[in-house]
């Protein structure tokens, strides 16, 4: 009842939930969704008839510490705590799902995510006219002074990419932090997640069909610090038939004052991350990321100087 016509479509079809929309070259996008439970909640995504992507799981882990001297105190450090942090991993089980239109996009929420101390459900945006998909996890916590940080991404089954011996030759590109491409080949040996320290925040993995890019929030991720390190905020895994990329944050680093996130409680926390779709290879889909990121840089004005100083975004 919340969904208008308009440029995304959507219908449910047995199990599936199946959501068409036009690209910025008139290309038709389809994303269908698993209504069972028991399934990976993203089953496919194609362009026309060929599958770009197939079956995935969000992923999501955070940490959660206790503020002492209230939601504006920007030296407040939760680690030292008398309480301590605590670590999650998210646990999803779909319990229901539903679609709305918001402007002339479409939003799937999927209620059923557990993050620790935070409960409510995975979003999908899925914006027409481009092959952008944006995906968050909306939740809540009803406990006092809590603090946090969280990671994102996307779990890849990649069954056209499995090698004898359970091994893979999976592609991955990235710029490094000097401006130059670089590929990767993994080889299906590594559990733990890699962080990679990259140029204009994001990097893409190879798919069946395409490429898929992922990225951080322009300005809601990076918290405010007095130094611009490169962290390497961008992850991936590769592991026994699964593909794993994402974007991840680092709450202090040694670093005493570097604040966390504020979840006062009953309030709704959107913890989102970006992917953008392509037909073609990983490099060209980073370079259609930089389309929406200006390349990390501020876009001049004829007439104006661009400068910034000691940044509090929390603040504003």
């Amino acid at each position: 009842s919340e969904v208008r016509p308009g440029p995304v479509g959507v219908e449910a079809l047995g199990d599936s939930l199946i959501v068409t929309w036009p690209d910025e070259l008139e290309g038709t996008w389809k994303a269908v969704f698993s209504l069972d439970p028991e399934e990976l909640l993203l089953t496919s995504i194609a362009l026309g008839s060929r599958e770009v992507l197939g079956p995935a799981q969000p992923f999501y882990q955070g940490e959660t510490g206790k503020r002492r001297r209230g939601w504006n105190a920007f030296f407040d450090f939760p680690p030292s705590h008398p309480e301590g942090t605590q670590h999650f991993q998210g646990e999803f089980y779909l319990r229901s799902c539903r679609a709305r239109t918001q402007g002339n996009r479409l939003e799937l929420y999927f209620e059923g995510l557990k993050l620790g101390l935070f409960e409510g459900g995975i979003a999908y945006t899925i914006y027409p006219g481009s092959r952008l998909i944006q995906q968050e996890a909306v939740v809540t916590t009803y406990e006092a002074n809590v603090a946090y940080y969280y990671d994102a991404g996307l779990i890849l089954s990649t069954p056209w990419d499995q090698r004898p011996g359970r091994n893979m030759l999976t592609e991955l590109s990235y710029y490094d932090t000097a401006g130059q491409m670089q590929k990767e080949i993994m080889n299906g040996l590594q559990p733990e997640r890699i962080p990679v320290k990259v140029r204009y925040r994001t990097l893409s993995v190879k798919t069946a069909g395409g490429s898929l890019a992922v990225f951080p929030e322009p300005h809601r991720y990076f918290f405010p610090r007095d130094f611009t390190s490169n962290l390497g905020n961008l992850w991936h895994r590769s592991w026994r038939g699964q593909v794993s990329l994402g974007i991840r944050q680092i709450r202090d680093t040694n670093w005493r004052f570097y604040p966390w996130v504020n979840a006062p409680p009953g309030q709704t926390q959107r913890m989102g991350v970006f992917y953008l779709l392509s037909d073609q290879a990983p490099e060209r889909v980073l370079e259609e990321v930089r389309r929406y990121t200006n390349s990390d840089r501020f876009p001049v004005l004829e007439g104006y100087k661009t400068l910034s100083t000691h940044w509090h975004l929390a603040y504003t």
